[in-house]
């Protein structure tokens, strides 16, 4: 899905170098590497848009617009979503309970 609707701008592989971009028709499509990204971050934009571009509300019903999302998130962002895994992971750490260090007689 995502081929068909937004790798013509976005690239197959997330760069923001599409064939549209790069015939010179648009430019500035963000690379999915330098960007902050949530889930219903990138639903929200194609549900309402963004910049230059539009909503893709009217070709996409919600449940695409999900699975589409969800692709961006699986496909260009792995990184960051281990990145904030750990993240979580360390402020859980952080409120655990401190242990004593207790000297055993051997």
């Amino acid at each position: 899905m995502f081929d068909h609707t937004c790798a013509a701008c976005h690239g197959t592989g997330g760069d923001g170098q599409g064939p549209i971009v790069q015939s010179g028709a648009f430019s500035g499509v963000p690379n999915y590497a330098d960007r902050e990204l949530t889930v219903g971050s990138v639903h929200y934009v194609l549900t309402n848009g963004r910049n230059a571009m539009g909503s893709y509300a009217g070709q996409l019903n919600a449940g695409d617009r999900w699975r589409v999302a969800m692709y961006v998130m699986s496909a260009f962002k792995k990184e960051q979503q281990h990145r904030q895994q750990l993240q979580r992971r360390h402020q859980q750490l952080k409120r655990l309970p401190k242990l004593k260090n207790k000297k055993r007689n051997v």
